[in-house]
């Protein structure tokens, strides 16, 4: 079984609260990619007058 690293960037919209970012994040993958494990590597505010945020995440695929 051959592994591959994935890194995604997405914009977390505000009407997404904690309980749902995960099923947020999932829904972001790109499609046809099995998905073995994925994290949060980094979040950053990306404009501090509306809270904007930005989230790195890594995910190790087979394909």
């Amino acid at each position: 079984m051959k592994l591959n690293s994935i890194v995604i960037e997405l914009e977390w919209p505000q009407d997404i609260d904690i309980v749902d970012l995960r099923k947020f994040i999932i829904s972001n993958f790109p499609k046809g990619v099995e998905i073995i494990r994925w994290y949060i590597d980094d979040i950053k505010i990306i404009n501090n007058k509306t809270r904007k945020k930005l989230i790195k995440i890594s995910a190790s695929t087979h394909n």
